[in-house]
């Protein structure tokens, strides 16, 4: 991999300590997207990247190496870090799991990063949380190339319906059910839900509990078995 020479918009998604002084930190780049790089020195008290690299802090960085592993050249704040407390803070937490767990290193994504940034402000601004992150993790899904397709029954191409019952199934979609009843493995979603999902309309209950249902089974087939930290490891906080 090329070095990266000019400074571009970024944000810190994981950090943990590397040898003795420096970090080892996961960004979202703009234009890079995922890129791992060793920030040496970080984690000495006279360094001024050390209050730099947090996560929620708007950054222009720049990296260099032509391994996957870079080296950090430069990082400086590009605005107000957003103040993000209690489930927001736990949330945007699990928005930066599922990056570092499903973004390749080096895949540009601006349109994600957008997104991103979108989200960290409406939780900010203190947009309803349920609906900051289902609009996130649908996103997401596009634009990993997993789009999930809340238009048309996955098998016939129909259009779904508010009167009908589907089922999710991974690496199809929504498929209609049959009349057996709802189990925990094999969930039933009632058209009706899924038409306002599919227009983020999630101010019921009942459509909230489904789009969170539905985008879960849909992340889950691409995380695999490993748990997801953010979700474990606040017990007083409402799980994602």
């Amino acid at each position: 991999m090329a070095a990266h020479e000019t400074l571009e918009d970024a944000f810190v998604l994981h950090r943990i300590p590397y040898r003795d002084t420096s970090l080892l930190v996961d960004f979202l780049g703009r234009s890079s997207g995922r890129v791992r790089a060793v920030a040496r020195g970080a984690r000495q008290i006279r360094s001024r990247q050390r209050s730099n690299l947090q996560p929620f802090q708007p950054l222009l960085v720049s990296f260099a190496g032509r391994g996957e592993l870079q080296t950090l050249r430069q990082a400086e704040p590009a605005g107000a870090a957003l103040q993000l407390q209690s489930a927001r803070l736990f949330s945007g937490m699990y928005l930066n799991e599922l990056l570092v767990r499903l973004l390749p290193y080096f895949q540009s994504c601006p349109d994600l990063y957008d997104h991103y940034r979108l989200a960290l402000q409406q939780m900010h601004d203190g947009m309803a949380i349920e609906q900051v992150l289902r609009a996130f993790e649908y996103r997401l899904l596009a634009e990993l190339g997993y789009g999930l397709d809340l238009h048309h029954e996955a098998d016939s191409g129909a259009a779904i319906v508010a009167g009908q019952r589907y089922h999710f199934r991974a690496q199809q979609g929504l498929v209609a059910a049959g009349e057996t009843s709802e189990s925990a493995d094999d969930p039933v979603y009632q058209g009706a839900d899924i038409l306002a999902i599919r227009e983020f309309d999630l101010g019921s209950p009942a459509v909230a509990r489904s789009a969170k249902q539905l985008f879960r089974a849909a992340l889950q087939v691409h995380l695999g078995s490993r748990p997801l930290h953010s979700r474990r490891l606040f017990p007083g906080a409402r799980q994602r």
